[in-house]
């Protein structure tokens, strides 16, 4: 049963039975969604969201300021959830009329960027629930219903729900196939053996670049492409013994962007300065200095750098295997550690490592909440997102609880502006490229339309005639 209260994965197939109240545009920027408009009151501390009317959800009922206030009972306060930083500070919330409905915090916060979030925040039924709390049904007011699953829950099955917000056209009915653990290779042999019709990158794993490149000379099938939003990044360790600004900058030198895109991803990825995907235009983006005319262009020679990879990860040990040589070309030791999760745990909790790689959520999680859950200190309870070992920095850390006192997201882009100059002149991260979103299908299938959401399932508008 799908609820955005369980963080058990399946995006996509959330995504088109729910619907969050403001999303993400092909800019980045925040967009109406099930809100269609709002303004801020009280000193900034009252956001107001006007409601679009005539949603319904899958169960004929209204989408009204009263069921979406029920919805946001049901996970407000609760501390699973408490990772939305900014959510945290809901104080109470306001129903005005049917189609309006105020959130009250205690502090200006940067509340907006939060409520794009998938899990928990997609709004769900009143229905979905009943009378003792337990969860009965998925209804949702997104374009597709979900009518029923087979095979034990391995395959959903949808159908076009005409009270929808019409983001999606495509075909009447689908049917959405669980993979389990098969990789990419395993999944693309169904493709062809006629048990799939389309495959596409997800945010969590990319299909093998080089058996796309092979199916799409294939008359069968058609390749599609669009730019990507999660972006790839070295990442250095910080506290004690930790490289210094001098080597941070170095090391920034050594990296060939361009050249990683072609080792690794086939040329089907986007070179990247900055702390977000070119595809997400709405960052205050900009080249950094020429650090290489400005450190020296050899390393001391005993300067060994560790980078810890994820052994079961094949683009990580591609990546790693690359960056070795370029840091190899300008007289630096890089030394690869492929470790498994638990061993790999354990080097990032003891600092057994000078650089790591890392990885952004992308759209809609960019740039905002990557950004928070990744330079703001880690909570002190756990919360639903699995606990990692995040490496903070005392100015970083400052300029974004600066930002996150932004609520309004013209303000907040020019803390974020002073951000990303901070990373630039450090280098407490190096962005490396942004993969593109790919997807393979049959060439008789409705076509998809990718975008730089990376959780979203849509297809191209049909053709005029």
């Amino acid at each position: 049963m799908l609820s955005p209260f369980s963080y058990g994965g399946g995006f996509e197939t959330k995504t088109l039975v729910f619907e969050t109240l403001v999303k993400r545009d092909g800019a980045g920027r925040l967009a109406p969604a099930l809100a269609r408009a709002w303004h801020f009151e009280d000193d900034d501390r009252a956001l107001v969201l006007q409601l679009r009317e005539g949603a319904r959800f899958h169960d004929g009922t209204p989408v009204t300021a009263s069921a979406v206030a029920l919805h946001l009972r049901r996970w407000v306060g609760l501390p699973e959830h408490a990772w939305l930083r900014a959510a945290t500070h809901i104080t109470r919330w306001e129903v005005r009329g049917p189609h309006t409905l105020v959130l009250h915090t205690d502090e200006p916060v940067a509340l907006l960027p939060e409520l794009c979030a998938i899990n928990p925040t997609a709004v769900t039924a009143p229905g979905c629930v009943d009378g003792q709390g337990v969860r009965v049904a998925s209804f949702g007011s997104g374009d597709y219903r979900l009518v029923g699953e087979s095979e034990a829950g391995s395959v959903l099955h949808y159908a076009r729900w005409e009270h929808g917000p019409g983001d999606v056209s495509g075909p009447e009915t689908l049917e959405l196939r669980r993979l389990g653990d098969l990789d990419g290779h395993a999944a693309l042999d169904l493709l062809e053996q006629g048990q799939l019709d389309v495959l596409m990158d997800s945010w969590a794993g990319n299909l093998p670049r080089e058996r796309l490149a092979a199916l799409a000379r294939d008359r069968r099938f058609v390749l599609r492409e669009a730019p990507g939003s999660g972006l790839l990044y070295l990442s250095f360790r910080s506290g004690e013994g930790a490289p210094s600004r001098e080597l941070r900058r170095a090391v920034a030198a050594t990296v060939d962007r361009e050249q990683l895109v072609r080792d690794v991803e086939r040329g089907r990825a986007a070179a990247a300065w900055n702390l977000a995907a070119p595809s997400v235009t709405a960052w205050p983006s900009a080249r950094p200095h020429d650090v290489a005319a400005t450190v020296a262009s050899e390393f001391p020679s005993s300067e060994t750098l560790r980078l810890i990879l994820r052994a079961e990860e094949a683009r990580d040990l591609l990546l790693g295997a690359s960056l070795q040589a370029q840091a190899r070309r300008h007289g630096c030791t890089l030394t690869l550690l492929p470790l498994q999760p638990d061993d790999y745990d354990d080097a990032l909790n003891r600092g057994a490592y000078e650089l790591r790689l890392e990885q952004t959520w992308g759209v809609p999680y960019d740039p905002w909440i990557s950004l928070v859950a990744r330079f703001l200190p880690p909570l002190e309870a756990p919360t639903a997102t699995s606990t990692r070992a995040w490496d903070t920095h005392d100015r970083l850390t400052e300029l974004v609880r600066a930002a996150a006192a932004e609520p309004r997201e013209a303000p907040r882009q020019e803390r974020l502006r002073a951000l990303q100059a901070e990373l630039h002149e450090e280098a407490y991260v190096i962005p490396l490229y942004a993969p593109s979103r790919l997807a393979i299908q049959r060439r008789d299938t409705p076509p998809l339309a990718l975008s730089h959401d990376l959780y979203r399932l849509r297809f191209a508008e049909p053709a005029t005639p």
